[in-house]
C-alpha cells in the first residue's frame, strides 16, 4: 500500500497516523521525505506493507539530483504497490500534478484511492466534495466510480474509513474473471458497437 502524492500533502503524517507511531520524519517544509519509507502493520487481521514515498513534483521543478533519485524511487514504488492512496491537500486539491500522478497510477494497473487531507480546514466541505468528484470524472475517464475519502491525518479523522475503502477497492481490483464470461461480455460489446449502439470508448 503506497501512499503518494505532490509534496507537503500530509503523507508522513498519515502513515504515522495509521501505525500509531511516529516512524516519518514530518515538517511543513516540503521535500522532508526523500528516501521511500516502508512498515509492516496489520489493519483488522490484514498484513500490509505500508510505504511513504516522497513528493512528485513537475519535472521542471526538480533540479537536485537527490530529489531525482527519490522521484525514482517513488515510480518504482507504484510499480510494485497493489494499491495506492493519492494523498491530496483538500485546500489545493486535484492541480494538475495530482491529475498527472493519479493517471500514472491507473496506467501501471494499480487500484487507487484518492484520500482528501486535511478536511477538517475545508470551510464549504459538501461543495468541494462535489466539484472534486466532478473534476476526477471529466478529467480521469478511466478512473470514474474511484473512490474519494475526506480525512485528516493531524487529527486522525476517518482513518478507519480510508482503510475500509481501500480493503473494498482491493478486493475489486483483484477480482479474477474467468475466460467465458469475459468472452460473452467482449462479444456482446463488439455487436453492440457494429449495431451503432455504442461508443467504442464506452
Amino acid at each position: 500500500l503506497a501512499l503518494v502524492g505532490r509534496p507537503n500533502v500530509g503523507k508522513s503524517t498519515l502513515l504515522n497516523a495509521l501505525l500509531g507511531e511516529d516512524r516519518a520524519l514530518v515538517s511543513p517544509m516540503a521535500g522532508t521525505t526523500r528516501d521511500a519509507i516502508a512498515a509492516g502493520w496489520v489493519w483488522k487481521g490484514r498484513e500490509f506493507r505500508l510505504v511513504d514515498t516522497a513528493g512528485l513534483r513537475r519535472k521542471s521543478r526538480i533540479d537536485d539530483t537527490l530529489e531525482k533519485l527519490a522521484t525514482a524511487e517513488t515510480l518504482r514504488v507504484i510499480r510494485l504497490a497493489e494499491i495506492v492512496v493519492l494523498v491530496l491537500d483538500a485546500n489545493s486539491a486535484l492541480e494538475q500534478q495530482d491529475l498527472t500522478i493519479a493517471d500514472l497510477v491507473l496506467r501501471e494497473g494499480r487500484a487507487l484511492v484518492i484520500a482528501l487531507n486535511k478536511w477538517d480546514t475545508v470551510k464549504e466541505p459538501g461543495k468541494l466534495l462535489r466539484e472534486i468528484e466532478a473534476k476526477v470524472t471529466e478529467s480521469l475517464q478511466q478512473g470514474r466510480g474511484m473512490a474519494l475519502v475526506p480525512i485528516s491525518a493531524l487529527k486522525g479523522r476517518k482513518l478507519e474509513t480510508l482503510m475500509d475503502t481501500v480493503m473494498r477497492t482491493h478486493a475489486l481490483w483483484d477480482t479474477r474473471l474467468s475466460t467465458g464470461p469475459l468472452n460473452r461480455w467482449l462479444e456482446a460489446m463488439l455487436a453492440d458497437i457494429a449495431l451503432g449502439n455504442r461508443m467504442p470508448s464506452q
